[in-house]
């Protein structure tokens, strides 16, 4: 599965939604648009560590690197070691 369907899987489906149909795009950013709270940024978090087997440090911890898929995704391949520049 895809690294940025399995991390918006997961904000889907454990984000209160008044739609069946809900769904995030990558660039939405789920802290401003009232999506998450602080309780669920640290089950996400703990979902990430789990699920991609990193270890996020407290350098880590920056709102940036956790507000939307997109940013999560480029988080991991960061902490992974992928190579992340973009062949244009």
């Amino acid at each position: 599965m895809n690294r940025k369907k399995t991390v918006r899987d997961y904000i889907e489906e454990n984000v209160v939604r008044i739609d069946d149909n809900f769904s995030i795009r990558d660039d939405e950013n789920i802290f401003t648009s009232g999506l998450v709270n602080s309780l669920f940024a640290m089950k996400l978090i703990t979902f990430i560590q789990k699920r991609f087997n990193v270890v996020i440090e407290d350098d880590d911890l920056n709102i940036k690197n956790f507000s939307c898929v997109e940013n999560i995704d480029q988080f991991l391949s960061r902490k992974l070691g992928e190579n992340t520049s973009a062949v244009e």
